[in-house]
């Protein structure tokens, strides 16, 4: 229901104030309902918003983290994933490169592989131009 989503989005707002006051714009939990926001507005449609928030979320994992962190690289993923259902190629593939360097450099899981290759072969067949990449 658009509603429920609406106001989890109006609650999770609210903790991510809460929590940059208490804890500091860099913070995990930041990251978090980051995370979490994205996914309501994923849910809803709002690709554009989702991405924003995630982008936000990355940033500040970037920081935490390392640049080539797991964290970041699922975080990219889930970026790629979304720009890909917009259909935007150039910044599905930007996303999908990066996060599967940084999978290469800590050294891949099976499943990491799988999610790296489906994502690829996803934006082949949407996007033939990007196969050749």
């Amino acid at each position: 229901d658009q509603g429920n989503y609406d106001e989890a989005i109006k609650f999770f707002k609210q903790v991510l104030k809460v929590e940059q006051v208490a804890l500091g714009h860099d913070h995990k939990d930041v990251v978090m309902t980051l995370h979490h926001i994205a996914q309501l507005h994923h849910k809803q449609g709002e690709l554009n918003e989702a991405v924003r928030n995630f982008l936000e979320a990355l940033e500040i994992e970037k920081k935490l983290y390392g640049s080539d962190s797991l964290n970041v690289a699922k975080t990219l993923n889930r970026i790629g994933n979304l720009h890909l259902q917009k259909g935007d190629a150039s910044n599905a593939m930007e996303a999908f490169i990066g996060s599967s360097r940084i999978y290469e450099n800590l050294g891949l899981t099976e499943e990491d592989l799988s999610i790296v290759g489906f994502n690829f072969y996803s934006l082949s067949l949407l996007h033939p131009e990007c196969a050749a990449v």
